[in-house]
């Protein structure tokens, strides 16, 4: 058996279970082919390569289960080359090592167009040049390459793992950019990217270092490199890295809006932790300076919404602190009055709980809750 075996079940009644080992692998196997890497992969933390391969063995000789040996043909595209140039790409190791029915060369261009392809134009897409005026025929040539390769025939009974998901991403993607193999449609799209493209193409290009490299090709390396990051997760690189394509080329808008979703999923995440460490970190509330640094980036990070003082004021009644849980209710609706019900279930749960525990609604911590660049209305 190999990674392109296939097996499925034939007769539950003629398994003739001898084992615990065996009666675990049968559970996994079901009418429908399954690739063998994948059964093997789903229980390979309780029985060895070898042992799994003995006993479907056994299965298939007692008539059960049926194994599928016909050799698949390897998948070959560009003569096994690379499709284009990924100059300043790292690929993750661990995304090229998964699916091994799938040559390199095909894994490297679908992470790629995964990736980056959504905010590309459609002739890099298509790893085609806007500016050299490529023929009709040439488009077409690459059209059909690109449909090609990602055509469903190809992957029938192989084991994707995460590829599956992401071809199906890049198939939309070469779709929409397929779509300038039409005459009329091509025209008003190459309208729309010298309308795009003006300023930059107006604006001299300036040499970096003598290298015959212009501020555009540099920016595009940075612009590469803040996806890159932004898919590993590693937002502050990103950010970095955005932050200086739109200096090197402050014309191409898909840079902002770049840099506008990282901005925004940073402060997103800073505005995550400090909830978190008010409402799981009880240390906060031994030291007031701490806690009203934590409150105060929360409502410096969230605008003053009216979302992020009722969630406030939901983990300060929580934590036995009903004055600031009343202040922070009170806050939300004013600013969404549509909140108010929810805001009076809390005061009014914040009102006992003072009556509870015996203290002035007015010696217990409540901090300044107004983003300073927030007038009252």
């Amino acid at each position: 058996m190999n990674c392109t075996s296939r097996v499925r079940l034939l007769s539950s009644s003629k398994l003739g279970i001898r084992s615990s080992i065996e009666a675990f692998i049968s559970s996994k196997i079901t009418a429908d082919w399954q690739p063998c890497e994948e059964l093997y992969r789903s229980i390979s933390g309780a029985v060895s390569k070898e042992q799994f391969e003995d006993i479907i063995k056994g299965f298939v000789s007692r008539g059960a289960v049926e194994i599928d040996t016909a050799e698949i043909k390897e998948l070959v595209f560009n003569d096994g080359l690379d499709i284009r140039d990924y100059t300043g790409i790292n690929f993750n190791p661990d995304e090229l090592r998964e699916a091994p029915a799938l040559p390199l060369n095909l894994k490297k261009e679908i992470l790629y167009l995964y990736y980056y392809g959504g905010r590309m134009n459609y002739y890099k897409v298509l790893n085609l040049n806007a500016e050299t005026g490529e023929s009709f025929k040439r488009i077409q040539e690459h059209c059909s390459f690109y449909r090609m390769m990602t055509a469903g025939k190809h992957f029938e009974g192989l084991d994707l793992g995460s590829y599956k998901a992401k071809i199906e991403k890049v198939r939309g993607i070469i779709k929409n950019a397929c779509q300038i193999e039409e005459i009329d449609l091509r025209k008003n799209y190459d309208m729309t990217l010298k309308t795009t493209e003006r300023k930059a193409d107006a604006a001299p290009a300036k040499n970096l270092s003598g290298s015959g490299r212009t501020a555009a090709n540099s920016a595009e390396e940075h612009f590469v490199l803040a996806m890159k990051h932004y898919h590993d997760n590693d937002l502050k690189k990103a950010l970095n890295e955005i932050v200086i394509a739109t200096h090197l080329n402050p014309d191409c808008m898909d840079y902002f809006e770049l840099k506008k979703e990282v901005t925004e999923k940073l402060k997103n995440e800073r505005t995550d932790a400090l909830f978190n460490a008010f409402e799981n970190n009880d240390n906060l509330l031994l030291h007031e300076d701490k806690l009203e640094k934590v409150i105060s980036g929360i409502v410096e990070l969230t605008e003053s919404s009216s979302l992020a003082h009722l969630r406030l004021a939901k983990i300060a009644l929580e934590k036995d602190m009903p004055s600031m849980a009343i202040q922070h209710a009170k806050e939300a609706v004013r600013k969404d009055p549509d909140l108010a019900k929810e805001a009076d279930l809390l005061i009014s749960q914040a009102e006992r709980k003072i009556k509870e525990l015996n203290i002035s609604p007015y010696d217990k911590n409540i901090f300044k809750i107004n983003n300073p660049s927030d007038s009252k209305k």
